[in-house]
Formats: structure tokens, C-alpha cells, sequence
């Protein structure tokens, strides 16, 4: 089942995913049984590491849901072993050139059309099925790169010419401060480069990512393009649930 997900990303096709930063497997299975399409386990930022994204992505085995794995850096060697562990995608942070595009692809893959290195590993079931698990490997797993900055806007039309890149996803954060507007993510040199990107995928048919946590934004998101729409955190949904039946509690309370 996660192989068509896969595919329908490859295809440029809507699907919907969540960001999980928390450590409990009980996280993604809820996330994985609710129906979402993908996870992005983030490395990049909270205190997650190769541990925990495997025990993450276990009880997602069996589910349409696809392990993403967001690392900290464009680094061959931690893309290596987070596939192993299992990772059916990887995303890039702070991809600025196809130089950088290229070195994500070649770390991806395996010979010919790149430099992986093979060994035993949870991936493929501990060598028992590593001749499929070869064979597959390099046209069952998606390449996400995140554009967060001026020069990798400005690069946009390089980057998403290279072969092997499956999703282009903006790093909204990001791009605003490097673009001088720190959080101002509705300014016009924020919309403009987004739109930007967001042509480029489209010249190449190739999947553009965003957030939309909202109706009006999927909506939004969804007519301009973007079609791999992280929908939430789970880190958001605690919180803000937690915020919402507080806040109904208390009006009851005070009503009576």
C-alpha cells in the first residue's frame, strides 16, 4: 500500500501528511490509521535521531502511510543509514542549487544511477530480501527537497531539472528571513517566490509541497498547485485540542 502512495506522489497527485516531532510509536499508528497518506519525522529540529525515526516508522508497516524522514542536513552518510532503518522518503533541508539537488539523488540511489552504499538493514529485512529490496529501492523512494532561501529560488528552474527529484516543498520560515521579511509569510516577496517555485514544478509536472491546516488554505494550496499538503504537527494537535476543550470547559463553567 505504500508503494501506491508513492506512486501517486511520483505522479503528482494530491495526498495529505502530517509532521511528527514526538517520540512515542503510538504517534504515527494513530497518524497511520486516521488515513493520512505520509509522515515527515523530523530530525532537522527537536531531539529525534535514527533511533527513534525507526521506531517511529514501525507501525507503519503494513499501512499506506509513508515514513518521510526530514535530516538535519544534505549529509550522504546519515542518508545512508536512515534508509536503512526503513525511511521510504528522504527531505532535504536548505537545497540552494542542483549541485545540491544532484548530491541528494546520487546519496538516494543505488549503482548505477547513484552511490548508496548496501549492507544489511531493517530496509530489507536484514539481508533476507536484499536482491528485491536493490532492484526496487531506487524508483520506490521519494526525493523531497526544501527550497528556504533567496539563492534557492533563484536556482529553482536548475534544481527541479534534475532527474530523481520527486517534491519540491518550500520552507516558508525560512525563505522569509532570508528574503528579509522574517515570518511574514503573506509578504509579496514571500507569495511571489512561492509562486515562483510553484511554476517551475508545474513546467515539470513534478509535485509541489506546502502547509494548509485550515479549509480555506487547503483550498488555496490545492488551486495553486501544491499538491503534497502536510496538514498539521502532532505536536499542534495536543496543543490546540488541549487549548480548544480548556477554553469550552471554562465558558460552561462560567455560564453557570
Amino acid at each position: 500500500m505504500q508503494f501506491e502512495t508513492i506512486k501517486r506522489v511520483k505522479n503528482n497527485q494530491v495526498t495529505f501528511g502530517a509532521w511528527v516531532y514526538l517520540k512515542d510509536p503510538a504517534v504515527t499508528e494513530m497518524i497511520a490509521d486516521a488515513g493520512f497518506d505520509w509522515v515527515i519525522i523530523d530530525l532537522e529540529h527537536g531531539n529525534l535521531n535514527e533511533d527513534l525515526a525507526q521506531a517511529l516508522m514501525v507501525p507503519l508497516k503494513g499501512t499506506k502511510c509513508v515514513p518521510i524522514v526530514r535530516i538535519v542536513s544534505l549529509d550522504s552518510d546519515l542518508i545512508k543509514k536512515v534508509l536503512d532503518t526503513g525511511a521510504l522518503g528522504i527531505m532535504v533541508p536548505q537545497v540552494q542549487s542542483a549541485d545540491d539537488a544532484k548530491s541528494v539523488v546520487r546519496a538516494v540511489r543505488y549503482s548505477p544511477q547513484g552511490a548508496r552504499g548496501m549492507g544489511y538493514g531493517r530496509a530489507n529485512g536484514w539481508g533476507q530480501r536484499a536482491k528485491s529490496y536493490y532492484q526496487d529501492a531506487n524508483d520506490s523512494t521519494l526525493v523531497v527537497l526544501t527550497v528556504e532561501s533567496k539563492q534557492g529560488v533563484d536556482n529553482i528552474d536548475e534544481i527541479v531539472a534534475v532527474p530523481g527529484v520527486d517534491v519540491i516543498f518550500p520552507g516558508t520560515y525560512d525563505l522569509s528571513g532570508s528574503l528579509g521579511v522574517p515570518g511574514q509569510f503573506g509578504h509579496p516577496l514571500v507569495v511571489d517566490a512561492k509562486k515562483k517555485m510553484m511554476q517551475a514544478c508545474s513546467r515539470r509536472n513534478m509535485n509541489m509541497g506546502d502547509d494548509g491546516d485550515t479549509q480555506e488554505a487547503i483550498r488555496a494550496k490545492l488551486s495553486q498547485g501544491a499538491h503534497f499538503l502536510a496538514l498539521t504537527v502532532d505536536t499542534d494537535l495536543i496543543w490546540q485540542g488541549a487549548e480548544k476543550m480548556l477554553r469550552a470547559a471554562r465558558e460552561i463553567d462560567a455560564s453557570c
